[in-house]
């Protein structure tokens, strides 16, 4: 039985800890460690020993060697402030186009009946979310939503247009479509307007030549009966 080399005390009565010594290593009892001043040695428990064994990063590695913990990095107000402050993209993209979003409840004229199940429907067959759609055509979710619920804003046929394309499906009337393509002038621009024009510009006045298209219809077509605003599971 292991006795403390200094009071004899064995290790049944007292926890008994190794010291280093002249003779080699030795058992000694705590008491008689303080009492001599005598530096023990502490065998590593299992958490310390997997502890060691775990890969470090070099900011684990510096954190430790200067005492500040991951956790310590941001004072505890501000970790608190940044989480309620904390939201997704997603979330901004949605609530921005919610803001900005002009809706009147009525007919859509130059759309066809029930146009917001031929999307949903098309998407489906697709095997597509709104999600997913919605990043397809690089809209928010909340505006294929509201699509597949027969709500358009006044303002925002580009989406119409976005999804017939993806989808390969007509969401127009004919006599819309005919309307615009007769419509669809060439544009003669004179030399100095020719340098300086963009793709863009061009898209953004054949956008605008066609929303005033859009809009000397709704008042020259017949009107429809309101659509059934129906929504789904999606």
């Amino acid at each position: 039985m292991e006795v403390c080399y200094k009071c004899g005390i064995s290790e049944e009565k007292a926890g008994l800890f190794d010291v280093i010594l002249i003779e080699g290593v030795s058992k000694i009892c705590r008491n008689c460690s303080s009492k001599e001043d005598i530096p023990i040695i502490k065998k590593p428990n299992v958490f310390k020993i997997k502890e060691s064994q775990k890969k470090q990063t070099v900011y684990d590695r510096i954190s430790k060697i200067s005492g500040v913990s991951r956790k310590q990095d941001i004072p505890k107000q501000e970790k608190e402030l940044l989480e309620k402050q904390e939201t997704t993209l997603k979330d901004i993209i949605d609530r921005n186009f919610r803001a900005n979003f002009k809706h009147e409840k009525k007919s859509k004229d130059d759309l066809i009946k029930n146009f917001h199940w031929i999307i949903m429907r098309a998407r489906r067959a697709r095997k597509l979310t709104q999600e997913q759609l919605a990043k397809a055509i690089g809209e928010p979710d909340l505006a294929i939503k509201m699509a597949e619920k027969g709500i358009i804003s006044e303002d925002n046929y580009k989406i119409i247009k976005k999804i017939e394309n993806y989808l390969r499906i007509r969401l127009l009337k004919k006599e819309v479509i005919e309307e615009l393509n007769k419509q669809s002038k060439e544009i003669v621009f004179d030399e100095d307007t020719k340098k300086t024009l963009t793709i863009e510009d061009l898209q953004r006045m054949k956008e605008e030549r066609e929303a005033k298209i859009l809009g000397d219809l709704k008042e020259d077509l017949p009107k429809d009966e309101t659509d059934d605003l129906i929504s789904s599971k999606d």
